[in-house]
């Protein structure tokens, strides 16, 4: 007997304890399932424990199932009940002590159940079609085509939140029409269309229960259910991987990759959590990506392509962790102490500091904007970006672009502007510290954000131009080094290129006034050192120093840039010059063919001519010893200045007399002459020289008439007439000079 609703259904769950509900009868024969259209479905969901029946023998096929009871037998399915996930849940209408509190926390867990509005969860509330069809289809990825909804009479019932889950169950052939063709949407579903659903997903889902690892780079995980964890394994180093239309019910661990990213395309996360101890790992998410939760244990860049927000819209970010944001991000809490938030880009609708966020910087690059932003704890604000609305609930908040709106709490200090206290510098480790790790890091922290002394933000590659490491005293070997600034431009973190020297004394030195912050406050300079731990090698260290150059420091003029730098050897440093800011290779920079040769601890210079004036310029040179060692590459950048066009000659002569020019002593760095002529003098001729060499497409005018000799200009018999010479050129500013005539009595 075939029944007249045939469902293709949604979420399935399973019935457990209480005496009301099914319980376990005998082997999967029902005295009521003998026939049904279902009977083959109720068997198979009865043999994989997916459903059971009541006391009396019999399955109810028609009955309807409650919310409660389709999670239980959804859990069941994909063997979520099996795994303790669940999270504490405080709907008003689902108890503690319920029979089914463990499954819908389970579910809410998993991201594939909510509540209600009015925060109730309805679980005896029979579930409706469409609700069924919601829940499943966070549970199974997506299929080749969707269904045509508008071909069902009844397509208009189906509500707005479901349309796309109806879509979806409809063209992955698990929920279809009845003998009237039509969808259904509002019924309430039964127990024979939940058997017939679940079983129709086991066969044909590809649901993963066991922890999935993830080592190898380029892999791609593609159209699958994981229920166990995801980990992206540490072994994969700086590799890519690729999760394509997949669900992830566990938690997703990224402990490996790099820059090459971790890509996330279609696919629905129920907790990330991002903890690679070892550099920062990129997360992309594209498409329809939604990933529940997210925990940013270390340093890590998020980018959400979706407009609406959906990638990433709950994101916690833990202490100490460094994460950098672009796109669209609906909330944002930071939960741990110095912990940096970078957002390149986009907006975060909410933002939260935690009490426990103390000391945390949060950059706004460009254009990019906070819309609210309650704080309570102190922490500081940089960059050009905006801020619509903070809520201050903390003393000793900063900001270096004003918030457009503020609420300041009660007893709490209004936020400030950044960079009005002095610098203040801290090291790591300590001055003086001793039993330091020989493969120690070393950290330089300002207690505000800085920039260069001479003006620009701060590179790694011009830190070497202003800290240094040596070996011994501050005057000792000096030690390469790789050095990078966090986003906030507050903390200098120095890596040594080997391991340092167990047992030796360690010098750490911050040039005096090489930075400056938005106040205009500029850091003193320091010098700590540290001593390694062990006892210092019995040998005595070759004498031979590894090439370093340093202290690389430009002179600009208006056409020339000179170069100036103190090498720790004897050797040839090349040098080039670029208007680019990246650094180049090498060779590239030995084919540039400026060199110099160097003494040890002698200052020499490198001149580049031929420039053009107002121009940033990029210098990148190194130090190559008479062994062949090269030394890191150093940069600088500066800009060639304006200098003043000039004149090489100016005469004055009485017209129609064909003198001898009356104007003496002309200087080109003079500009005022005054000059008396002969009694009936009524006019006078004018004429202007200049280097066209030095001074390119040079305009000479005359007493407003353009031209390098002007005749005839009428003075006045009493008083003084003044004649403007001006003159401009190519890369120059503009130069006038004035001869006051008077004629004699």
């Amino acid at each position: 007997m075939r029944m007249k609703k045939i469902a293709c259904g949604l979420l399935a769950m399973i019935l457990t304890l209480p005496a009301a509900l099914p319980v376990a009868s005998y082997a999967g024969k029902f005295s009521d399932a003998a026939g049904h259209w279902s009977e083959f479905y109720i068997s198979k969901a009865y043999n994989n424990r997916i459903i059971t029946g009541y006391p009396d023998g019999r399955f109810k096929p028609d009955k309807a199932v409650s919310r409660a009871e389709f999670i239980i037998m959804v859990n069941k399915t994909f063997g979520l009940d099996r795994i303790d996930r669940g999270e504490f849940i405080d709907f008003k209408d689902v108890s503690y002590s319920s029979w089914y509190y463990n499954d819908i926390s389970t579910a809410i867990a998993a991201g594939y159940a909510g509540g209600y509005n009015d925060n109730t969860f309805k679980p005896n509330s029979p579930i409706t079609r469409q609700e069924a069809a919601v829940m499943l289809s966070r549970l199974i990825p997506e299929g080749k085509k969707k269904g045509n909804l508008k071909s069902f009479p009844d397509s208009k019932k189906i509500e707005s939140w479901a349309s796309d889950a109806m879509a979806k169950m409809n063209g992955k052939g698990y929920i279809g029409p009845y003998n009237d063709k039509m969808i259904h949407p509002a019924d309430p579903l039964t127990r024979a269309q939940t058997a017939k659903i679940l079983s129709e997903i086991l066969d044909n889902e590809d649901i993963v229960t066991r922890k999935t690892v993830v080592d190898k780079d380029g892999t791609k995980l593609t159209t699958k259910t994981y229920v166990g964890n995801v980990v992206i394994d540490e072994d994969l180093e700086e590799g890519s991987v690729t999760i394509d239309n997949c669900i992830i019910l566990g938690d997703l661990i990224i402990e490996g990759g790099g820059a090459g990213t971790i890509t996330l395309n279609n696919t629905r996360v129920a907790r990330a959590i991002v903890d690679k101890d070892d550099g920062s790992v990129r997360v992309v998410a594209k498409g329809n990506t939604i990933v529940g939760k997210l925990e940013a244990s270390e340093s890590c860049s998020l980018q959400s392509s979706g407009k609406d927000g959906l990638g990433f819209p709950d994101i916690t970010i833990k202490g100490s962790s460094d994460v950098k944001l672009k796109g669209i991000f609906p909330s944002v809490k930071i939960s741990g102490s110095r912990a940096g938030l970078t957002l390149e880009s986009g907006e975060i609708k909410k933002l939260t500091v935690m009490s426990a966020g103390k000391h945390s910087d949060i950059t706004l690059s460009g254009k990019s904007k906070i819309a609210e932003a309650t704080v309570n704890a102190i922490c500081y604000f940089h960059g050009q970006g905006t801020i619509a609305y903070l809520i201050a609930n903390a003393d000793g908040i900063t900001y270096e672009t004003k918030p457009d709106k503020m609420l300041v709490g009660l007893q709490v200090d209004r936020p400030e502007s950044e960079g009005d206290e002095d610098v203040d510098v801290t090291f790591k480790p300590k001055n003086k510290d001793e039993d330091v790790k020989v493969s120690t890091k070393i950290t330089i922290t300002f207690n505000t954000s800085m920039k260069k002394a001479k003006g620009g933000e701060i590179g790694n590659s011009d830190i070497p131009n202003f800290v240094s490491l040596t070996m011994g005293s501050k005057t000792g070997t000096k030690v390469d080094f790789t050095a990078t600034i966090n986003s906030a431009k507050k903390i200098i973190t120095v890596t040594p290129a080997e391991k340092l020297t167990k047992g030796t004394r360690y010098y750490v030195s911050l040039e005096d006034e090489a930075l400056v912050n938005s106040g205009g406050n500029k850091n003193s300079g320091k010098s700590i050192y540290f001593t390694t731990e062990g006892e210092a090698p019995s040998a005595t260290p070759p004498a031979v120093a590894t090439p370093t150059l340093g202290n690389l420091s430009l002179t600009p003029s208006d056409a020339a840039v000179t170069a100036s730098f103190t090498p720790n050897t004897a050797g040839t440093v090349y040098a080039m010059i670029s208007t680019s800011s990246t650094a180049p290779a090498k060779d590239q920079i030995i084919a540039a063919n400026k060199t110099a040769a160097a003494n040890a601890n002698t200052a020499g210079t490198v001149s580049f001519t031929g420039l053009n004036a107002n121009t940033r310029y990029y210098v990148f040179a190194f130090l190559r010893n008479s062994s062949g060692s090269d030394s890191a590459i150093v940069s600088s950048d500066t800009t060639t200045t304006i200098s003043e066009a000039t004149l090489s000659g100016l005469t004055l002569v009485p017209s129609g007399t064909g003198g001898s020019s009356l104007l003496t002593g002309f200087s080109s760095a003079t500009k005022i002459y005054n000059v008396q002529v002969p009694s009936g003098t009524t006019a006078v001729d004018v004429t202007a020289g200049t280097n066209t060499t030095t001074n390119v497409n040079a305009v000479i005018t005359i007493h407003g008439t353009t031209g390098a000799a002007l005749t005839g200009i009428p003075v006045a018999a009493f008083g003084t007439t003044s004649v403007v010479v001006r003159i401009t050129a190519d890369n120059k500013t503009a130069a006038e000079y004035v001869i006051n005539v008077t004629v004699a009595p």
